[in-house]
């Protein structure tokens, strides 16, 4: 099911947009990755990524593991909505 956003939604959304991050963490990466859109991982066999601790660009957890979002077959194009609870990615 698609929702289209309202006008107002639209603005709002554009107001308090968050960059683009460049860490996402061990959570976020499956719920907003491309590559887990289907709700199981489909990129690449044998893919492999660098984690480290640090702080995810999109929850802002600290101390979690870590990767870039390139790891995770970048972001869906509404990650922003998705990470905000403003669209549910599984309906």
């Amino acid at each position: 099911m698609i929702r289209l956003l309202s006008c107002v939604d639209c603005l709002q959304v554009l107001k308090m947009s968050k960059p683009y991050p460049a860490w996402i963490c061990w959570d976020c990466g499956p719920k907003l990755g491309k590559w887990y859109a289907s709700g199981a991982y489909a990129g690449p066999k044998g893919h492999c990524a660098t984690m480290h601790f640090g702080t995810c660009d999109v929850c802002g957890k600290h101390d979690v593991p870590c990767t870039e979002p390139r790891d995770y077959g970048h972001l869906v194009d509404d990650w922003n909505l998705i990470d905000r609870g403003k669209v549910d990615l599984w309906a």
